[in-house]
């Protein structure tokens, strides 16, 4: 059904920037735009890697929960973290629009800093320290319901609010942008952002939590929520807005209720039904489109092994760190600070490729870079009504990974004596000649599937 004229709102009256049906952008959007989005990146990207990096160690000390608990604990919300990005991803694509979901999002983590930065500065809401620590005789109090409640509850809000805006801020840059090299560039800088903020929160945020104050800690986590939020919305005027053209996902799930609801129909009234359905599907998405996401399950797919050695890398750069003297002088460097080191060569490099080497790296269709190439490459290869989920399918890849992580672990644990308590007793070399090993035999997975994969023009 046509609308008529006189209900045609302009891009202004509606107060914001839009995209007709012919893909004619409107004069907003750009470079202009970047500070504003990489303002509510950075702030968050800060505050997430103080809020994470420290997690199971405020677990441990102020909430008297042990080591294996506040790893379970630990590991629920960064499964979160991992799953809120395709959730925001759908709700965006689908009706909302990406502002509407980062705007939210962004609302819903300093909700949860601000809750959290409240239990730190507030005695009642945490349990009574141990006396003499938790190597003491006398048991620690446990945590009560009520004092539960607030935690996971803000521990809640921080991870739906951090996932429901990481992955989206992505799509929504990438949009500002007409040309492919800009988005490949922009692309490249959200990396470089998302983990030189997380860099410095591992460096003088989780010192600060160590040796000053949790409150001081939790506090800047607060504050930089709140300019990351204040940054986006300061750039309202300045985005070009994408209308959502609807997800497929609320079309096929339109077809599963139509199903259940007639499948005691006559032949013939559920055969005008499956016309019906039918024309749902072909009209939100051609077949050549519709079978290109399923054709790149097998290229992304090359991702997962690779995250796993990667999560698993993490886990044991924090375990060494443990087990060696971290003292420079009359500062003790905190174990969770060593992930910094890299974070930051791994900034750098995607610097200087998308410096250098744009040209070739795009050349060889951006997985030469991992993540940024990743995110790349889905934005460019995944329909127009699924760009925002495209930039969300590197979250899966990490929450996968690190799930395959844990199982990994369990299987060396089990059938070596690689990694015992003591880890200056096991064989830690032994472990990453197995990630040399897992890698090699990824990469020739990642060559056939690339080889295979027929490219968007």
């Amino acid at each position: 059904m046509e609308t008529s004229e006189q209900n045609i709102k302009s891009p202004a009256e509606q107060g914001i920037g839009a995209q007709d049906d012919n893909n004619n952008y409107s004069k907003n959007g750009g470079w202009i735009t970047f500070p504003f989005i990489m303002g509510n990146l950075g702030g968050l990207s800060v505050a997430a890697g103080g809020w994470g990096a420290n997690w199971i160690v405020f677990l441990i000390t102020k909430f008297n929960i042990g080591s294996i608990s506040a790893t379970k604990i630990n590991n629920v919300g960064f499964a979160f973290i991992c799953l809120f990005p395709i959730v925001g991803a759908i709700i965006a694509d689908s009706f909302a629009g990406n502002f509407i979901v980062i705007a939210i999002s962004s609302m819903i983590a300093l909700l949860g800093m601000t809750l959290l930065t409240l239990i730190v500065g507030i005695p009642s809401l945490m349990p009574i320290p141990c006396l003499n620590g938790s190597s003491s005789i006398i048991p620690c109090d446990s945590p009560s319901n009520g004092q539960y409640l607030v935690l996971y509850t803000a521990m809640g809000l921080i991870t739906m609010g951090i996932g429901g805006s990481r992955f989206t801020i992505a799509t929504m840059g990438a949009d500002q942008f007409e040309k492919n090299n800009h988005q490949a560039s922009f692309f490249s800088w959200y990396f470089i952002v998302l983990y030189v903020g997380n860099a410095i929160s591992y460096i003088v945020l989780v010192y600060l939590m160590d040796n000053i104050s949790w409150e001081l800690g939790f506090g800047i986590c607060l504050a930089m929520t709140a300019l990351g939020l204040i940054s986006f919305l300061l750039g309202k005027n300045f985005y070009r807005f994408v209308k959502p053209k609807g997800s497929p996902f609320v079309s096929m799930a339109r077809v599963v209720v139509a199903a259940i609801r007639n499948r005691k129909l006559s032949l013939s009234d559920r055969a005008l039904t499956n016309t019906y359905t039918s024309g749902i599907i072909v009209h939100t998405k051609s077949p050549s489109k519709r079978f290109r996401v399923i054709k790149l399950i097998p290229l992304w797919s090359t991702g997962i092994l690779l995250t796993t050695t990667i999560a698993m890398f993490n886990g044991l750069s924090t375990i060494q760190a443990l087990a060696m003297d971290r003292e420079v002088g009359s500062i003790k460097i905190p174990a969770g600070t060593f992930l910094a080191f890299t974070l930051v060569t791994t900034a750098i490099s995607i610097f200087i490729v998308d410096r250098y080497l744009l040209d070739m790296w795009q050349k060889l269709s951006g997985e030469a870079f991992h993540f940024p190439g990743q995110v790349a490459l889905y934005y460019q290869e995944f329909p127009d009504s699924l760009k925002t989920t495209s930039t969300a399918m590197v979250s899966l890849l990490i929450g996968l990974g690190y799930y395959l992580s844990v199982v990994f672990t369990d299987f060396i644990d089990n059938t070596t004596g690689w990694l015992p308590n003591n880890i200056n007793i096991g064989r830690v070399d032994c472990v990453y000649w197995l990630f040399v090993v897992i890698g090699v035999l990824n990469f020739g997975y990642y060559l056939v599937c690339a080889k295979l994969y027929e490219y968007q023009l």
